[in-house]
């Protein structure tokens, strides 16, 4: 083989193919940051322009099989989330065929094995809804359950929000409680809003049936066991509400039939008892066990039904003859009674001599009751006491307005050991308070004449504060504040003073000593001070 030629070897590329170089790298840099379109578009100006390109060429047929294969993968994720999963299937294996990468390969695989739970959930679904229509609710919430856990295990093509929502409701306990079933209602308001793609909208569809179906077997059982225990009343209104919540089911009215001949029946025998004690009662004189008795039927057993459901006992015989019976009873017994419960509130508002005068004329009636003499007791002791408590506070009121505070305070003290509990404890401590601050108010007064200011400031200070929120004393409270700002201004006067004389004193030596500009300056301070305090006669003496 000969060697090439010098001239070849350092042949220069012409224009042309220089050209061709840099159309020829922009297509392969559009290729391989997968700008497929503008990729195929610059490979076919290429290959215009350079027939002969074999490079560009292939490229070309490279880029635009990867090109279809892109929009076919597009177009099948499209029908996907329709879920219209035939045609996205053919769609994603014609893609597959023209560029079958690694991941089109697994979405493929997904996306099969989607299908095939699909068919499972749909599977389930028709199950549930056969067993529904036989009224089989407990083998229908099985299959709701294991269809509405499939497509959330899942969890392909559903966001995480709908995911959290679906799980959350899966995992409630007991939708038969209204605090329950409110959140329940809360979670599939979330999957509402968020039911926008096919598959979101199915789990929607199903979390609705699911948490229906598994509320009426629930309150179904709710029915069952409340009657059971005996807890009739839960039994009717959980039977209500199922009436209401599913009004075209057979169920439905056999449950509210049920529940409420039980209820009435319940309510009758316990109404009859009570009958039976309220006549024996009244017999035997104990009127207060009639009422009891009387009241039980009325507010304790008729009375809540009849408030929350008021059609329950409408026209039924046997309840309209007991209820009339009781009334009777009543009547018999209301006399006595009435009076008893007449002295009972006036004992308990303070009214003592009416509770004495009430409770003398139910002892007229009822001789050897205990029960009577006890309250009677309590009542006249009661009225001795509110009769010491007056005469305390009327007596301490005096000695406050007269200014005599260590007597009042004496008074209001004792008064306090009566009041305890009582409403009028609260107005005793009050001018008590206002008691102990003029105290320290009068203290204060004394001091401060005997010019103990330091004490006088102590007491005042005190004054002030038992007189603050302290309506009676506010006055007081008022005269210490003036009086311990007067102390102050006395006390600094005396500071003052004070070191006025100790100006006087240097001023004098240092005129002693001829330092006479040193004692103008001292005397000049001592001037200063003066003009505050002294009178005109008082600073000639100074200034001598």
């Amino acid at each position: 083989m000969s060697e090439p030629s010098v001239n070849s070897m350092n042949h220069e590329p012409t224009q042309a193919e220089v050209e061709r170089r840099k159309q020829m790298q922009w297509a392969k840099r559009l290729y391989k940051e997968r700008n497929l379109k503008q990729a195929v578009q610059a490979l076919r100006e290429v290959i215009y322009r350079y027939p002969d390109d074999m490079e560009a060429k292939d490229l070309y047929e490279q880029a635009q099989r990867e090109q279809q294969a892109e929009e076919l993968h597009m177009m099948a994720r499209s029908y996907y989330v329709s879920a219209e999963y035939d045609r996205a299937m053919d769609l994603l294996e014609r893609a597959a065929a023209l560029h079958g990468t690694s991941d089109v390969y697994e979405e493929l695989a997904r996306w099969r094995r989607t299908i095939a739970q699909n068919h499972r959930v749909d599977e389930l679904e028709l199950d549930a809804e056969q067993k529904i229509k036989t009224g089989n609710l407990p083998d229908a919430l099985v299959s709701l359950t294991d269809a509405l856990t499939e497509a959330v295990d899942r969890g392909l093509q559903l966001p995480e929000a709908t995911l959290e929502a679906a799980r959350r409701l899966l995992g409630m306990q007991d939708l038969s409680t209204e605090v329950e079933w409110d959140t329940a209602q809360k979670l599939l308001q979330q999957l509402h809003q968020g039911a926008v793609q096919h598959s979101a909208l199915r789990v929607h569809r199903l979390a609705e049936q699911w948490a229906r179906v598994k509320r009426r077997v629930q309150q179904a059982g709710a029915i069952s066991s409340s009657m059971a225990m005996g807890q009739l009343i839960a039994a009717y209104r959980i039977a209500r509400q199922y009436l209401q919540e599913n009004p075209r089911e057979e169920d439905a009215i056999d449950y509210l039939a049920k529940t409420q001949e039980a209820l009435i029946g319940s309510l009758n025998n316990s109404a009859r008892k009570r009958l039976e004690r309220a006549s024996k009662a009244l017999e035997e004189g104990t009127y207060s066990v009639v009422l009891e008795n009387c009241t039980e039927i009325e507010e304790g057993i008729y009375g809540p039904v009849e408030k929350e459901f008021e059609d329950v006992l409408l026209n039924i015989e046997e309840t309209e003859h007991i209820r009339s019976e009781a009334q009777r009873l009543r009547y018999q017994a209301e006399r006595v009674q009435g009076l008893l419960n007449h002295g009972r509130m006036a004992l308990h508002s303070g009214r003592y001599e009416e509770a004495v005068e009430a409770f003398e004329r139910v002892r007229q009636l009822q001789p050897q009751s205990p029960e009577i003499q006890t309250l009677l007791e309590r009542a006249r002791h009661s009225a001795e006491q509110e009769h010491r408590l007056h005469w305390a506070l009327d007596r301490g009121q005096a000695l406050f307005a007269a200014e005599s505070y260590a007597q009042a305070a004496e008074v209001l003290t004792e008064a306090l050991t009566v009041a305890s509990g009582t409403d009028r404890e609260h107005v005793i401590h009050t001018l008590l308070r206002a008691a102990r601050a003029g105290i320290r108010l009068v203290a204060g007064r004394e001091r401060m004449a005997a010019g103990e200011y330091e004490i006088a400031e102590s007491d005042f200070m005190e004054a002030v504060r038992l007189g603050q929120d302290c309506e009676p004393a506010r006055e007081i409270a008022d005269e210490a504040q003036v009086l311990l700002s007067r102390i102050h201004e006395r006390m600094r006067e005396l500071r003052d003073r004070e070191e006025a004389h100790k100006y006087i004193q240097q001023g004098r030596q240092a005129l002693t000593e001829g330092q006479v500009g040193p004692a103008i300056v001292l005397l000049e301070r001592v001037r200063q001070i003066l003009d505050r305090y002294v009178s005109d006669s008082e600073r000639e003496v100074y200034n001598g």
